[in-house]
């Protein structure tokens, strides 16, 4: 780390994703610049997230979402985590519990208070997978909703691999503005690495989101 000038890595391959996210973290506030290709794979997630609040009536509904669930191919949570991070870190939520329980599905359960003071729920399920991709723990599907019921915020996303099933049967009384995530290209770390070696400079929105991630974690052992 001292002779670089980037640490790359690819969170898909941890083997304990919760304690090396948290390890990754403390290396960029040690001053050393990461990047994760992981990372990366999230990108039309979070295009498509922000583009659905882009409408200004959706856009002041943002205060209103208080329900997160995330589904991933089950094995490596560091996508979800990853994701939630940056979520979080966008709407300014600070965690305050976290509830992990392994079975058939991996269920973690994660609270969270906004600026306003309103509690947010978040559950990340890892789904078992029969066929999985090449990429362990790819995302599968995401639902944003409210415990307010005429809040204008519901939103699925999910991979067109699985459709939107699981997220659409979530139930709600809202109308939920729903779309289909193509990968970008090819999600392979060799092609991520070619194009992350063209980049210069340090990722902020990747660090302010992993250090909410952190937090996320840390409260593993609070």
């Amino acid at each position: 780390a001292t002779s670089s000038n980037c640490i790359i890595f690819d969170s898909s391959f941890f083997s304990d994703p919760e304690s090396e996210l948290i390890k990754m973290h403390q290396l960029i506030e040690s001053g050393t610049y990461l990047a994760d290709l992981n990372w990366h794979r999230l990108s039309v997630w979070q295009e498509l997230a922000a583009a659905a609040f882009d409408p200004p009536e959706r856009r002041v509904a943002l205060a209103d979402v208080d329900q997160v669930t995330i589904d991933y191919e089950k094995g490596n949570p560091a996508q979800a985590l990853t994701y939630l991070g940056w979520l979080a870190s966008r709407l300014k939520w600070e965690p305050t519990s976290y509830n992990f329980t392994s079975g058939d599905y991996d269920i973690t359960a994660i609270t969270f208070v906004g600026p306003n003071g309103r509690e947010i729920r978040a559950e990340l399920a890892g789904i078992p997978i029969t066929n999985p991709g090449e990429i362990l723990g790819d995302l599968i599907g995401l639902r944003l909703t409210s415990s307010n019921l005429n809040a204008n915020c519901c939103t699925i996303l999910c991979s067109e691999t699985t459709g939107c099933m699981r997220m659409e049967a979530g139930g709600s009384a809202q109308a939920c503005r729903t779309e289909q995530v193509t990968a970008i290209g090819d999600q392979k770390a060799e092609f991520l690495l070619a194009q992350q070696l063209q980049r210069w400079g340090r990722d902020v929105l990747y660090e302010e989101s992993l250090e909410v991630t952190a937090k996320i974690l840390a409260l593993r052992t609070a």
